[in-house]
This record gives structure tokens, C-alpha cells and sequence, in this order.
């Protein structure tokens, strides 16, 4: 199996990330955004979260989420963060409505803009709607500024060694 990224320029956002640059901001190839580019919640919440529909399901390989490079992704700075991802054939009614795919866990930072690689555990189930839940440790300002896609590819075989070929012969 291969993968390959998916085109950022595809698919419909969701969420509820939708202040300051909103939910395209997380989908519009910058990874060095601060926090007035970035998206948000509006207000405090436990759990902000953004992703893309599809019109065709895909199965997923990974994803690489970056946090904000001047408040990481929460107000405070501080904390576990714990993001993850989940898969879905409709519309999620919430953060947690799908089919986890990945999570990973860190202490926050102020600049937290590094990119977190989450591996997908399922390579095969195709979801049409994939997003990111970001868990702060408490009601807080949730921020995600890119959240990066990648699916599954059938790879082509090796090509067949073609060598010299030896007949013998009958007698």
C-alpha cells in the first residue's frame, strides 16, 4: 500500500472552529499561522474540532495537525492536550460522533506549532468525513492551524525481472 496527500482544495469543511480564520484555515496549506489566522472556537469549550467531507469515501493512512506558533492550541498555554482523529460516513452530530482513527497525547506549549503525526489504525474503511477533536484539559479557546490529510493508494507491483531464458533442448 502507498498513500498520498489529499488535495487540500477538495472536500467541504466542518466543524466548530470557526472563528478568527475559520475552518478553511485549517485546510489552506499554511502551517506557521498564529492565532488570529488560525481557527478557533468561539468561546470556551472542552473540545474544539475541524475536518473535510468528501464526496467518495477514502481510507486514511495519517494526518499531521499543526497548533497555533504563538498560543499552541489553547488560551493558557499549558496542559495535555489530546488530539484525535475520527472517520465518519455522514455528518458527525459532534466531536466524538465516528470511528476513531488515531489519537496522540502531549503537554502543551505556548508555541506549539510543531506538526503531530497521527498513524490511521484502520487503512482499509473508506469514511467520507474525517476531522481532528482537539481535547483541551479544560474550557478554553481550542485553535488548529492546519490539519493535513493523507489516504491509502494501491501501490503497482514490482516489475517482473525480465532475465535470459534458458530452453533446453529435446534430444
Amino acid at each position: 500500500m502507498g498513500e498520498a496527500l489529499v488535495n487540500r482544495s477538495t472536500g467541504t469543511d466542518f466543524g466548530n472552529m470557526t472563528f478568527s480564520g475559520g475552518l478553511a484555515a485549517t485546510r489552506d496549506g499554511n502551517t506557521n499561522q498564529d492565532d488570529a489566522a488560525a481557527a478557533r472556537t468561539i468561546g470556551s469549550a472542552a473540545t474544539g474540532y475541524a475536518g473535510s467531507a468528501f464526496g467518495a469515501g477514502k481510507a486514511y493512512s495519517r494526518f499531521i495537525i499543526y497548533g497555533t506558533n504563538n498560543a499552541g492550541y489553547h488560551d493558557s498555554g499549558t496542559g495535555t492536550i489530546i488530539l484525535t482523529i475520527y472517520g465518519k460516513n455522514g455528518v458527525p452530530a459532534n466531536s466524538t460522533d465516528g470511528t476513531s482513527l488515531g489519537t496522540t497525547s502531549f503537554a502543551n506549549y505556548a508555541n506549539a506549532s510543531d506538526g503531530k503525526n497521527i498513524a490511521s489504525t484502520n487503512l482499509v474503511t473508506t469514511y467520507t468525513h474525517v476531522w481532528v477533536a482537539v481535547t483541551l484539559p479544560s474550557a478554553d479557546v481550542s485553535r488548529c492551524a492546519e490539519f493535513i490529510i493523507y489516504e491509502v493508494t494501491a501501490s503497482a507491483p514490482p516489475p517482473r525481472r525480465r532475465g535470459p531464458r534458458f530452453f533446453r533442448r529435446s534430444s
